[in-house]
């Protein structure tokens, strides 16, 4: 029995040795017949020394501002990560990511044209006159992430990239979410805008178009009834201390007071300029560099926006506007 398995373990062992054999073997053409798949010859590529189409080509990412010739280059560091993107020290919000802001000292105003409207949220929103345009060699994405303490998120995603060498495109996307320490404080704000920018090849056009989109979500709570809860050991958890709005028959998470802001901005620049123009040559003489020095310029610039600031209140109640509201000053 034994000497039976033995003879047919030999048996397979060598059919499949012939049949590896057999696929290492090499189809030789017959002279004279014709060329086809299996006979075909094949050639070793792994020999191949020729590397003149492979270009190393240095990643290089850089941006400018609207109507600003000097050139930035985007933070990557670790070392400022830390840094808060929004509020800085000499400014104050309502103690949670994506409140509004208001600022303890005097800040000018750098934006071109009136800025009538609603500024509470403006740390957080994206400006047409004040997006980033860039430039890259190779596509260029950055994403981020944060988590804070009561479930506070943010996350942004950038994606840029050069459509030929003179045209590039960006794409950037920013999601806040933040419940608050603090009772029914929630933000939920989403914010993105889309741009591009164009440089002739001579550098004499350039062309600029963003479209902006904010959209902000507020709830009220009123402040807290009393100073006095902040001292009190038994409501060291700040979620349980009460608040003017707190209206548990509607909802325990969300207020019934709200304010709701919309913002959409578009913008097209565009201008022509004249001046010295040169040729300059890379290192090997392969590549030529159009150089213009400016001395004379015409430029056009089209802007329209539409803001929208709504005040909800679901549940309203006379009392809780008696500060703020005057029945009456002297005889008419």
């Amino acid at each position: 029995m034994r000497s039976g398995r033995l003879g047919l373990f030999l048996i397979l062992l060598l059919a499949v040795c012939a049949s590896s054999v057999r696929g290492q073997q090499t189809n030789v053409p017959v002279p004279g017949a014709p060329v086809t798949l299996q006979n075909a010859p094949q050639r070793d590529t792994s020999k191949k020394t020729n590397t003149s189409e492979w270009k190393d080509e240095q990643t290089r990412v850089y941006f400018r501002r609207n109507a600003s010739r000097v050139i930035l280059f985007p933070d990557t560091q670790l070392h400022h990560f830390h840094r808060r993107p929004f509020t800085q020290p000499w400014q104050r919000d309502l103690g949670n990511l994506g409140s509004p802001v208001t600022s303890l000292l005097f800040t000018p105003e750098y934006r071109t044209g009136p800025t009538l409207g609603y500024h509470a949220f403006d740390p957080y929103m994206f400006h047409v006159d004040s997006l980033n345009y860039y430039n890259t060699t190779r596509p260029y994405s950055a994403f981020t992430f944060q988590l804070g303490s009561k479930a506070e998120q943010l996350a942004e995603i950038l994606h840029t990239q050069n459509i030929n060498p003179a045209w590039n495109f960006v794409f950037n996307y920013r999601k806040i979410t933040s419940p608050g320490h603090y009772r029914i404080q929630r933000n939920n704000h989403d914010l993105g805008n889309i741009n591009t920018n164009y440089l002739s090849n001579n550098q004499q056009y350039r062309l600029n178009a963003a479209l902006v989109y904010n959209k902000l979500q507020h709830d009220e709570n009123g402040g807290i009834t009393a100073d006095s809860f902040l001292r009190d050991e038994s409501f060291d958890d700040r979620a349980t201390i009460p608040v003017f709005f707190q209206n548990d028959a509607y909802s325990i998470r969300r207020s019934g007071v709200t304010n709701n802001f919309r913002d959409i901005g578009l913008l097209l620049s565009h201008s022509f300029t004249w001046g010295n123009r040169d040729t300059l040559y890379s290192t090997d003489s392969t590549q030529i560099i159009p150089k213009l020095t400016p001395r004379f310029s015409i430029g056009h610039r089209l802007h329209t926006g539409s803001q929208k600031l709504q005040f909800k209140d679901l549940i309203p109640d006379s009392l809780r506007y008696g500060g703020l509201i005057t029945e009456q000053i002297g005889a008419t």
